[in-house]
Protein backbone atom coordinates (compact mmCIF):
# COMPACT_ATOMS: atom_id res chain seq x y z
CA UNK A 1 0.00 0.00 0.00
CA UNK A 2 1.33 3.37 -0.79
CA UNK A 3 1.23 5.91 1.61
CA UNK A 4 0.72 9.82 1.16
CA UNK A 5 2.89 12.33 2.15
CA UNK A 6 1.20 15.09 4.50
CA UNK A 7 3.07 18.35 4.38
CA UNK A 8 3.08 20.61 7.29
CA UNK A 9 2.79 24.51 7.90
CA UNK A 10 3.07 26.49 10.78
CA UNK A 11 0.32 28.78 11.45
CA UNK A 12 1.24 30.55 14.72
CA UNK A 13 4.37 29.49 16.61
CA UNK A 14 4.30 29.66 20.19
CA UNK A 15 1.90 32.24 20.75
CA UNK A 16 1.74 33.83 24.17
CA UNK A 17 -1.22 36.31 23.47
CA UNK A 18 -4.67 37.23 21.48
CA UNK A 19 -4.47 38.39 18.01
CA UNK A 20 -4.05 36.90 14.11
CA UNK A 21 -0.69 35.69 12.64
CA UNK A 22 -0.22 36.57 9.17
CA UNK A 23 -2.15 35.17 6.54
CA UNK A 24 -1.14 32.56 4.09
CA UNK A 25 -2.05 32.20 0.32
CA UNK A 26 -4.11 28.69 0.44
CA UNK A 27 -4.26 26.86 -2.90
CA UNK A 28 -4.68 23.33 -1.52
CA UNK A 29 -8.23 21.98 -0.17
CA UNK A 30 -8.25 18.58 2.14
CA UNK A 31 -6.51 20.21 5.03
CA UNK A 32 -6.12 19.11 8.43
CA UNK A 33 -5.40 21.47 11.83
CA UNK A 34 -3.90 20.87 14.44
CA UNK A 35 -3.38 23.03 17.87
CA UNK A 36 -1.34 22.21 20.56
CA UNK A 37 0.07 24.23 23.86
CA UNK A 38 0.97 24.51 27.66
CA UNK A 39 1.84 26.12 30.96
CA UNK A 40 4.91 26.52 33.14
CA UNK A 41 3.28 25.91 35.97
CA UNK A 42 -0.66 25.25 36.68
CA UNK A 43 -3.62 25.04 34.80
CA UNK A 44 -4.97 27.65 32.08
CA UNK A 45 -6.75 27.52 28.69
CA UNK A 46 -6.79 28.68 25.50
CA UNK A 47 -9.43 29.09 21.72
CA UNK A 48 -7.72 29.10 18.64
CA UNK A 49 -9.54 29.96 15.57
CA UNK A 50 -8.88 29.08 12.18
CA UNK A 51 -9.80 31.45 9.26
CA UNK A 52 -10.19 31.28 5.65
CA UNK A 53 -10.21 34.45 3.11
CA UNK A 54 -11.10 35.36 -0.48
CA UNK A 55 -9.78 38.41 0.02
CA UNK A 56 -7.20 38.67 2.82
CA UNK A 57 -9.26 41.39 4.19
CA UNK A 58 -12.49 39.96 5.66
CA UNK A 59 -11.99 36.65 7.71
CA UNK A 60 -14.47 33.49 7.95
CA UNK A 61 -14.58 31.03 10.66
CA UNK A 62 -13.70 27.72 9.32
CA UNK A 63 -13.19 26.12 13.11
CA UNK A 64 -12.56 26.73 16.46
CA UNK A 65 -10.21 24.63 18.76
CA UNK A 66 -10.39 24.71 22.19
CA UNK A 67 -7.62 24.10 24.62
CA UNK A 68 -7.54 22.77 28.12
CA UNK A 69 -3.62 23.58 29.19
CA UNK A 70 -1.29 22.41 31.87
CA UNK A 71 2.41 21.69 32.02
CA UNK A 72 1.98 18.37 29.94
CA UNK A 73 1.09 19.78 26.19
CA UNK A 74 -2.71 19.16 24.98
CA UNK A 75 -3.59 19.03 21.55
CA UNK A 76 -7.21 18.73 18.64
CA UNK A 77 -7.99 19.19 15.69
CA UNK A 78 -9.89 19.10 12.59
CA UNK A 79 -10.30 18.55 9.15
CA UNK A 80 -11.22 21.06 6.22
CA UNK A 81 -12.26 20.42 2.50
CA UNK A 82 -13.39 23.99 2.29
CA UNK A 83 -10.71 25.92 -0.24
CA UNK A 84 -9.85 29.55 0.40
CA UNK A 85 -7.43 32.15 -1.24
CA UNK A 86 -6.05 32.64 2.34
CA UNK A 87 -5.46 31.15 5.99
CA UNK A 88 -4.37 32.18 8.94
CA UNK A 89 -4.98 31.30 13.04
CA UNK A 90 -6.07 33.88 15.72
CA UNK A 91 -5.96 33.03 19.38
CA UNK A 92 -9.37 34.60 20.63
CA UNK A 93 -8.33 33.68 24.65
CA UNK A 94 -5.37 32.37 26.23
CA UNK A 95 -4.56 32.39 29.85
CA UNK A 96 -1.96 30.53 32.87
CA UNK A 97 1.09 31.17 33.58
CA UNK A 98 3.49 30.99 30.56
CA UNK A 99 0.59 29.49 28.48
CA UNK A 100 1.59 29.54 25.00
CA UNK A 101 0.00 27.40 21.56
CA UNK A 102 1.01 26.97 18.15
CA UNK A 103 -0.99 26.16 15.13
CA UNK A 104 -0.11 23.27 12.01
CA UNK A 105 -1.59 22.56 9.30
CA UNK A 106 -1.54 19.84 6.70
CA UNK A 107 -2.38 19.44 3.45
Amino acid sequence: MAQLSVWPATLLADVLVTGAGTSMQAWMENRTFQGKGSTTSGAGAATIIVEGSNDDVNWITLGTITLTLGTAETSDGFASDARWSYLRGRVSAISGTGAKVSLFMGF
